[in-house]
């Protein structure tokens, strides 16, 4: 377990995601640091109030803030990294203590990564 409450498996594969697209399980970590500020944090991404109320229809509230984190990374596919995330993020002031010390752990390497066949 680290400091942030999370524990990973060690891989032999860890690689930054300071450049690399951030994984449906590495989303849902960080969602999983996220309270109720993840609505003002959908904005802050870029998402429109009708891509909220999508989100927001019938699901657990753990669901709804990964899913609007999923919405993200399919607007920004190719971009959608911890460093891309974090510096979308730096005018939210409400971000969670929690949130951007896991950023920047990814982007610096820091952290081991999630496995990333997960999502292939």
């Amino acid at each position: 377990m680290n400091n942030h409450g999370f524990h990973f498996p060690v891989t032999n594969r860890e690689t930054h995601s300071g450049g690399q697209d951030l994984t449906e399980k590495q989303l849902m970590t960080v969602a999983q640091t996220l309270g109720q500020e993840w609505e003002q944090m959908a904005i802050h991404l870029g998402l429109e109030t009708k891509d909220l109320e999508n989100i927001k229809a019938g699901q657990t509230v753990a669901m709804r803030k990964h899913n609007m984190l999923v919405q993200w990374m399919r607007l920004n596919t190719g971009k959608a990294t911890a460093q891309h995330l974090l510096s979308s993020l730096v005018d939210l002031q409400d971000l969670p203590s929690k949130t951007r010390p896991l950023l920047k752990d990814w982007i610096n390497g820091t952290l081991p990564q999630p496995d990333r066949k997960a999502n292939a």
